[in-house]
């Protein structure tokens, strides 16, 4: 799991870029760093997904948890960046009806300001 970091974009958006298998051992790190931003009052989240090569249950739970908790204080949360596979499993799991996924980091950061 890589940092978090503030959009460069929209500066009120909380970016939490996600890498690599994101399993049962990884989801403990998105978790918590998806707790702390909301902790922080950041409930614009965006999921960077550009460099991660599978999502889990557990990781997928952990997201739509947030995600919740986000809308509950007039924020979100979505995704971008999604690789083919991770697409797929969205796809699969009927997710892609639930999270709003953009192409581009900017064209998520710009709609999370509208919302």
């Amino acid at each position: 799991m890589s940092g978090r970091r503030v959009s460069s974009f929209q500066p009120d958006v909380w970016v939490i870029e996600a890498s690599g298998r994101l399993d049962a051992a990884q989801t403990p790190a998105l978790e918590a760093a998806l707790q702390e931003a909301i902790a922080q009052g950041k409930y614009r989240l965006l999921i960077h997904l550009g460099q991660a090569r599978c999502l889990s249950s557990n990781s997928l739970k952990a997201m739509l948890v947030a995600r919740q908790r986000a809308r509950a204080h007039g924020g979100d949360l979505i995704l971008c960046c999604l690789p083919p596979r991770v697409q797929e499993v969205l796809e699969i799991t009927g997710l892609t009806q639930i999270f709003a996924i953009y192409e581009s980091e900017e064209d998520a950061a710009s709609a999370l300001t509208v919302a």
